[in-house]
């Protein structure tokens, strides 16, 4: 395969799947641009393109149509969307629970301590750390931030949204969350780890020092 082209979602990691941004602008000028390109390949090579950058969750039914978007792990409450990836989280506590009541032992990362250092270290993966990423049009200074701001999204308080977004300390922000208006912790633990995953995505893609 000759100059070869990227896929959208690494070109335009920050633009989602369902935004605006793949219909106007430079967004749109790549799809264009990758459709034609994409043209030009003999079946083989399509097969091996798409083997080598398979889609995100976000992105799955990409490649085939025919497999059409899996809409069960769609949340749709109001103006408010996301994709969750999956309905119900492999790791979580039950999980855990009953690995642990069958004898199973599991090594785990300790990641407390989100302060930059010179050292990359697993801190990095950390709500809190400092790392800076875009979802559309809207900028995130960590993943905390991006958590805190759909759970206002969720539950349709603006006023406690544009707060969020506005803050920069991640504890502030933390804090600024709990007080969001309508909150239903039901509606909230079905959405929260599709949140979480969804975040260390867009932070991960956007910055590659971190990998």
């Amino acid at each position: 395969m000759k100059n070869l082209l990227p896929p959208p979602w690494i070109k335009f990691p920050s633009i989602d799947p369902f935004s605006i941004g793949w219909r106007m602008g430079a967004g749109e000028d790549y799809k264009f641009k990758f459709n034609d390109w994409l043209k030009t390949l003999s079946q083989d090579e399509r097969s091996e393109y798409q083997r080598l950058f398979t889609e995100p969750a976000t992105w799955r039914g990409y490649w085939d149509e025919r497999l059409g978007f899996d809409e069960g792990t769609l949340f749709i409450k109001g103006d408010f969307i996301i994709d969750l990836w999956k309905r119900e989280p492999r790791y979580e506590l039950k999980w855990l629970k009953k690995r642990y009541n069958a004898g199973k032992s599991d090594k785990f990362l300790l990641f407390w301590g989100h302060q930059k250092s010179t050292n990359l270290s697993a801190s990095c993966l950390s709500q809190w750390y400092a790392s800076g990423f875009w979802q559309d049009e809207v900028h995130y200074v960590c993943a905390e931030q991006y958590m805190m701001a759909k759970k206002a999204l969720c539950f349709g308080d603006k006023d406690a949204l544009e707060q969020i977004l506005s803050a920069k300390d991640p504890a502030h922000i933390k804090a600024l969350g709990r007080q969001v208006r309508g909150f239903d912790a039901k509606v909230w633990d079905e959405v929260k780890f599709g949140v979480v995953l969804n975040a260390s995505y867009l932070k991960f893609s956007q910055n590659a020092l971190l990998r």
